[in-house]
Parts: structure tokens; C-alpha cells; sequence
């Protein structure tokens, strides 16, 4: 986190000043929510059973959850309590990637 700002004494015209520096699991904790998009095939008990595991074991972090469910007939956004928020490690990524399939697990920041 920092500016940018213009410097007539440097070749490139431009000055950065990192005012915090995070590491990539930092950044994700402090400023990003994770964003899950649940299908009807991916609604049954064995599917959420698998996600609720998954999640309660990283549940010692700051990132919150958003899950967004779509049918044929209708679609809703649930954003998860504070009860439920996550250490957003690249473990808990490829976990809940394996289970829900790559395009439906997101880091989205909030900066």
C-alpha cells in the first residue's frame, strides 16, 4: 500500500512510496473477501458437507466469505458472519478448488 507520485528528478518521472508491505497471504487477510459461486449440482449434501470441512479449518483468519448461489429461477448472495471468516491460504484456495472446480473460487480485494 503506498502512492505514486511524480518526480522530475528521476528519469521515469515517477516516485513510489510503500507506506505497509504484505505478504500475498497478509494482503489477502487484511483486504480481500473470497467469493464462491455454488451451482444446483453443487448444492447436495456431500458438496456442502465437503465445504463446511474445508472452511472450518482455516477458520483462524480475517477474510470473509461470499457465496453466490444461482438456479434456473432465481440467484441470491450470502455474505457469511464474522464466525466464519478464514486464513485465505493458498492451501484453502486449492482445497475449495479441488472440491468446487476452479472457476468457481475467487480472491476479490477490497483496496
Amino acid at each position: 500500500i503506498g502512492e505514486v507520485v511524480t518526480d522530475e528528478y528521476l528519469e521515469s518521472g515517477y516516485s513510489i512510496t510503500a507506506r505497509e508491505i504484505y505478504d500475498i497471504e497478509q494482503l489477502r487477510n487484511k483486504y480481500a473477501f473470497l467469493s464462491i459461486r455454488l451451482s444446483p449440482e453443487q448444492s447436495g449434501s456431500k458438496t456442502i458437507n465437503s465445504l463446511q470441512k474445508i472452511l472450518s479449518s482455516h477458520k483462524s483468519g480475517n477474510c470473509r466469505i461470499n457465496i453466490h448461489y444461482q438456479n434456473s429461477n432465481a440467484s441470491c448472495n450470502l455474505e457469511m458472519g464474522d464466525k466464519w471468516k478464514v486464513l485465505a491460504s493458498d492451501s484453502l484456495l486449492r482445497s475449495l478448488k479441488n472440491t468446487l472446480g476452479t472457476d468457481n473460487v475467487s480472491i476479490e480485494y477490497n483496496i
